[in-house]
Order: C-alpha cells, then structure tokens, then sequence
C-alpha cells in the first residue's frame, strides 16, 4: 500500500427503522401517538454512523433538545390536547389549547446492550398554546423521572 493512503476496511451494517404517528380528533379533543424505533448493527464501527438524537418538547420533555445521542433510538409518546374555547385577540382569532404528554423512550451505542437492557427514559408534559400569524406559540413544562425538568417557550417554530 503506497504511503500516505488509509487502509481500506469492509463492514457489514444492519439498520431497521420504523415510525408511527397517528391522530384522533373527536370534537374537541385531540390524541395523538407516535412510536419511532430505529437499531443499527455493525461489526467494526465504534462511532455511530448515523447519530440518533433525542430530548426537547413532547420528545422527552425534561430533557433539553437534541442532547441525547446514540446509533440506536427507541421511542413512543402519546399526547392528548383539547381545544378549549375560541379566543379573538384582535387582530387574529385562534382557539386555545391546553394538553399534556406521556413519553417513553432513549438511545443508545453500546453494541452489548440490547432492546430490553437500554438506558429508557419516562417522561411527561402539560402545555397551553395557541395558532398565531407568525406560527404556534406554546408555552410548556416537561419532567422525566430522573428529575430532569424544563421549562418551553416555542414561538412561531413547529418542534420535532
């Protein structure tokens, strides 16, 4: 091999990735559950090769944004929100809603722990919002059993 070149390895990568999101509304009221699971396996790699990342608003509340980081995720919630009443603020109309949220889930990379060995967090939300011109305005608290707690203030940005 000339000086100067990487060696060349091969790997063999399994990944399976699934996610599910449906909603029912009746009337006033909303329920929504996600599920979303994706396991990666590698024989050499030691890095993750597609980082999964987990943590924010109705995606383990109490747990700030994005600050979870692992190869593989596994993660559900289920989220009820209720149309309360119908407000006029003037210069636009847009109904209020309050709601909350059960969440489970986390990631992980060591490559010996398995589904029912990883590091899984429960969590939970109550939020109130509204439908403004600039977007949704949302105003939340999320905690997780481990005693991670947040405060949210999400303006005119939809959250993942």
């Amino acid at each position: 091999m000339p000086w100067g070149l990487p060696s060349q390895s091969t790997d063999n990568v399994t990944e399976v990735s699934a996610k599910f999101i449906g909603a029912y509304t009746y009337e006033r009221h909303t329920l929504v559950a996600n599920m979303d699971l994706g396991i990666v396996q590698n024989e050499k790699a030691t890095l993750p090769i597609d980082p999964k990342t987990i943590g924010g608003f109705l995606n383990l509340s109490g747990i700030p944004r994005n600050s979870l980081i692992g190869q593989n995720l596994a993660f559900t919630s289920l989220v009820y929100r209720y149309r309360w009443f119908d407000n006029d603020f003037g210069l636009f109309s847009s109904p209020l809603y309050i709601g909350s949220s059960i969440e489970y889930g986390g990631v992980w990379s060591d490559p010996d722990i398995n589904f029912q060995d990883a590091p899984l967090y429960q969590a939970a939300s109550v939020f109130a919002g509204i439908n403004s011109p600039i977007g949704p305005v949302m105003f939340g608290y999320g905690f997780t059993e481990e005693q991670f707690d947040s405060v949210y203030l999400i303006i005119g940005t939809t959250f993942k």
